[in-house]
């Protein structure tokens, strides 16, 4: 990996200032090797041609004094970086007290360890920084060998309580990051696994009623995140809606959200407008997405950009719902602002919206077209398969409705054959069922006395949607459109028993 064409093309002008200073605090001479290399590769980025720089500073068998070269511009420039930005994040400020109270107790300065060590603990302590905490009660203890005012039994009984918090959080983290994981790699993003939801909902039970750890807001934290998480899995929306409320409420009035928990809040605050929006609170789901951009701004807009696409998400889908004309409006404006264009994720939710609106109004041609200009992203051979197969689905949907037989028929073929495997799988069931629905549908327009074979595909289908629960990454919604072909032919809805 071509660390340094990754880094140093997107070093901020103070950032590479700094660098300049620091790199010339020994060897300020001419002609450095080391600065030479690092305005090559600014100015020529990660494309660099690394062996026509390597021939020019060593000649032409010089690679490895080369290779230790940038070895070297790469260990400065994340000294300069460090030495830059450490007193910006509380993790490293906390390190770097402990760092220096280890290094000062090393040469035995018992007196200056114990100042620099009783610093790193009121630090730490209200950064809640429970890993360093650990590392730091350790040397106090060791400290208590040479400094007779160190009592190792106040330090022993602060470690024990340390390590419990230290123990919620990462027995609450790991079993996040399974579910975040298991998420991430499965193309039916709600995956359940009952057996981590099992252990999750135990690790929260058991650490939420514990009084010593529910005064830390960092566990407190934690614990929502999980029980937001499991109620998302187990698409309890109403619950995860009054849970939200709740906690949002409260978190506010203990003045839990502050600088250093700004994007807890951002993220509390997404949660909650795009439950509402699930719940079919439209109004309310914008009005929180209003509370939403007002937060983004604090803290001079530091997670601004983060948290604007989903700003913009949620506007759009409530839109899609209220006003047709403002979600066309919005996606309009998303495709030609250049800032969240760049990202490929972004421009597939633009597509995938702006053809969803337009088929809305029956522009079946620009809809089309929408899902063309998808398709001939760079990055969209990359994407999910599930997601690629619910917008071959779509497409079929408006060539169906566009009456192109010949080609929806070439189509279908090309579907069934590139998403085989896909189709054949369990969170795959309603996609596999809407695709026998479209085959039965356009062999009707060539084949007579159909309608009851249609009847019945309709009433599998309307049966089968029945007893499902809403999908929430679906593009396209397959039990509308059944009902509207049903009505359409005359064909009376269908009728669970009693």
């Amino acid at each position: 990996m071509n660390l340094l064409g990754s880094i140093i093309p997107q070093l901020k002008k103070e950032e590479i200032r700094h660098f300049k200073l620091f790199a010339s605090r020994s060897h300020a001479q001419q002609n450095r090797k080391d600065l030479y290399l690092f305005d090559h590769i600014k100015k020529y980025g990660a494309d660099y041609n690394e062996n026509e720089i390597a021939a020019e500073l060593y000649g032409k068998n010089g690679k490895n004094p080369f290779y230790r070269l940038k070895n070297r511009l790469m260990d400065e420039i994340n000294r300069s970086l460090w030495l830059q930005h450490f007193q910006e994040d509380e993790f490293s400020n906390d390190l770097y007290l402990f760092s220096v109270a280890k290094l000062h107790f090393r040469y035995q300065r018992f007196d200056v360890a114990l100042h620099y060590l009783k610093r790193a603990a009121r630090e730490a302590v209200n950064h809640e920084n429970f890993e360093i905490l650990d590392l730091i009660y350790g040397l106090f203890i060791q400290l208590s060998h040479a400094q007779p005012s160190v009592n190792p039994e106040t330090y022993i009984q602060l470690r024990k309580e340390n390590r419990q918090k230290l123990e919620a959080l990462n027995a609450i983290d790991d079993l996040l990051a399974a579910i975040t994981y298991r998420i991430k790699v499965s193309s039916n993003h709600n995956i359940k696994d009952q057996r981590i939801l099992g252990l999750l909902q135990a690790t929260v039970d058991e650490y939420a009623s514990d009084p010593l750890l529910l005064k830390s807001p960092k566990v407190r934290i934690k614990i929502y995140d999980a029980v937001s998480k499991l109620l998302l899995q187990r698409d309890q929306f109403d619950a995860l809606e009054a849970y939200l409320m709740e906690t949002y409420q409260r978190f506010s009035e203990e003045k839990l959200f502050t600088k250093q928990t700004h994007a807890i809040k951002l993220q509390m605050l997404t949660y909650l407008v795009n439950t509402l929006y699930h719940n079919g609170k439209y109004t309310a789901s914008l009005e929180w997405a209003k509370r939403l951009k007002t937060a983004m701004e604090a803290f001079d807009s530091m997670l601004h950009d983060a948290y604007l696409f989903f700003y913009y998400n949620a506007l759009a889908l409530n839109y899609s719902i209220v006003d047709e004309k403002k979600a066309m409006e919005l996606m309009i404006k998303l495709k030609q602002d250049a800032a969240l264009s760049k990202k490929s994720f972004n421009l597939i939710f633009i597509y995938i919206n702006m053809a969803g609106l337009y088929y809305n109004r029956n522009e079946f041609k620009k809809a089309l077209r929408s899902l063309i200009d998808l398709s001939l992203l760079d990055d969209y051979a990359n994407a999910d398969q599930g997601l690629r197969l619910k917008v071959a689905i779509f497409e079929l949907i408006i060539r169906y409705q566009m009456e192109e037989d010949e080609t929806f028929t070439q189509r279908f073929l090309q579907v069934e054959k590139d998403y085989y495997y896909v189709i054949s799988t369990a969170p795959h069931t309603l996609d596999r069922a809407f695709l026998q629905v479209l085959k039965q549908l356009h062999h009707s327009k060539f084949e007579v006395d159909t309608k009851a074979a249609i009847a019945v595909e309709l009433h599998r289908f309307q049966a089968l949607v029945a007893g499902m629960k809403p999908e929430s990454n679906q593009i396209f919604d397959y039990g509308r459109f059944v009902n509207q072909q049903a009505r359409r032919l005359g064909i009376q809805p269908w009728k669970a028993a009693a």
